[in-house]
């Protein structure tokens, strides 16, 4: 199969690997932009010559991701507001 892949696939591929490195290494900021640039190219209408399975794998992955970040981006505005409020009660004397 890598001897018959088209460039879409090459760059789909080098984006699956950058992503994985990217989070791997705790590079949160930098995954962000190469998550979008994913997402960006899987949802073209070009046809995607890979094997189905591994589409669908990798969307869900993605897919999982985004959900990830919500969560901890949530949990950070959480924590920014415990801040805010401790703020509050160590000022209010």
């Amino acid at each position: 199969m890598a001897n018959t892949i088209g460039v879409l696939e090459k760059k789909i591929l080098g984006l699956v690997n950058d992503l994985s490195n990217l989070l791997t290494t705790y590079k949160y900021d930098e995954a962000w932009q190469v998550a979008g640039e994913l997402n960006s190219v899987l949802k073209s209408s070009e046809m995607i010559q890979l094997p189905a399975d591994m589409l669908e794998a990798i969307r869900v992955e993605l897919k999982g991701y985004y959900f990830t970040n919500s969560e901890i981006q949530s949990l950070h505005k959480r924590l920014v507001a415990k801040g805010h409020k401790l703020a509050d009660l160590a000022n209010s004397i």
